[in-house]
């Protein structure tokens, strides 16, 4: 069995990768998150064990993209957490449906139960392609774009796109008075009908309502892309 292991610490991917392997699985090691999410795909590993501490708002991110895929290539998810990973992000993880995680602090016996116990839920992969999955699956979109202030990568939930226009809402903490209307914004990653795009933005429209940080962008792929 594969596991694909998503991390940046030298320390967190000796453990992982040590006792993943332990447990039979053939370990697959990526320190850059969207790349990963660009090849999770080919991959096909039957177990995702992402870092939450290196990577604490991406990894909603990647999750959401693999909840696209058909459900016979959908891989377990296990965040490695430490002890900053809070309540309202444990919620989060759960209603994203996150197999499980996983404190740095636990044992190695405690670590394989864990894996253990998804074990029995993990059946071996079927070769499908892009036409077996259905129309629904296909359509979802994710968006990230960088922070034109301090370069971050910004996360969130796309709740329209008619292939010109789409509205976003990042994720929470994020300021929407960073961004004003007609500003470029570049680089940015669009996911959609099964294929990612690199793509620059124009801010059209930022959502006035005090409870609502939607902004409107105009989406821009480069012409080979079209």
């Amino acid at each position: 069995m594969k596991a694909l292991v998503i991390a940046d610490d030298d320390v967190v991917l000796n453990r992982l990768t040590s006792l993943l392997g332990a447990q039979g699985y053939d370990c697959i090691v990526y320190r850059w998150l969207l790349k990963a999410l660009d090849n999770v795909e080919e991959i096909k590993p039957h177990l995702v064990v992402i870092s939450a501490q290196d990577y604490p708002r991406h990894w909603k991110t990647f999750v959401q993209y693999i909840s696209a895929l058909a459900n016979t290539n959908t891989p377990k998810v296990i965040l490695y957490i430490d002890s900053d990973f809070s309540q309202d992000e444990k919620a989060k993880a759960q209603i994203l449906g996150i197999s499980g995680v996983l404190p740095a602090n636990c044992t190695d016996d405690e670590f394989a139960s864990v894996i253990q116990s998804l074990q029995k839920h993990i059946s071996p992969k079927k070769n499908e392609s892009m036409a077996d999955k259905t129309s629904a699956q296909i359509e979802k979109t994710y968006f990230i774009y960088t922070s034109p202030v301090n370069n971050a990568y910004v996360t969130g939930t796309v709740s329209s796109f008619d292939g010109a226009l789409l509205s976003f809402i990042p994720d929470s903490g994020y300021d929407k008075g960073k961004l004003i209307k007609g500003m470029n914004i570049a680089p940015c990653t669009l996911e959609n009908g099964g294929h990612i795009y690199p793509v620059t933005a124009v801010v059209k429209e930022i959502s006035s309502s005090a409870d609502m940080n939607a902004v409107v962008f105009e989406i821009h792929k480069s012409a080979k892309d079209i």
